[in-house]
């Protein structure tokens, strides 16, 4: 077996099989056959398009949903239509995908043990954004938390998690 350079999300999971229903409905699954002896505390999961997903087993007692910092990211075609499946468990306002400032076109989730997942496509205007980062446009973004001043007070100050829409 030849490995391809990748970089795979290991995700901590206080149940193994629950946090493996859910990425099965985002298109990842085990593969079939004969399962290891360790599939009881790590479960490899890919989809169709050749991205992985580690699942971990962090037992029920050291996970709190509220405050897991463990994130996922994952690009995908169809945007809306996973969307629409996932339906009210979509975090974004109006339970449906924004374009953001950065140029996708996006929304979150949260896996049953609190890790943020955000799937997202590009939007039309993916250049555009980022190629007119305007003063005006710059205000427009909401802050999830406050980051450092800014150094050059030409740059406003870099908040991480901005929330900003298009």
């Amino acid at each position: 077996m030849q490995i391809q350079h990748a970089a795979v999300a290991i995700l901590p999971s206080s149940n193994l099989d629950r946090s493996e229903a859910f990425y099965n409905r985002l298109g990842f699954f085990r593969e079939t056959g004969e399962q290891p002896d360790w599939v009881s505390l790590y479960r490899i999961l890919h989809d169709a398009h050749g991205a992985s997903i580690h699942l971990v087993n962090g037992g029920e007692d050291l996970l709190e949903p509220e405050r897991n910092p463990a994130g996922l990211y994952l690009y995908i075609e169809d945007v809306d239509r996973l969307a629409v499946e996932f339906g009210d468990e979509v975090l974004e306002k109006r339970n449906r995908p924004e374009n953001k400032l950065w140029g996708m076109y996006e929304f979150s989730l949260s896996d049953p043990d609190g890790a943020l997942v955000g799937s997202a496509g590009r939007h039309d205007c993916a250049g555009k954004a980022n190629r007119r980062a305007s003063p005006p446009r710059r205000t427009a973004c909401r802050a999830a938390s406050a980051g450092p001043p800014a150094t050059d007070s030409r740059r406003p100050p870099l908040t991480p998690y901005a929330a900003c829409s298009v």
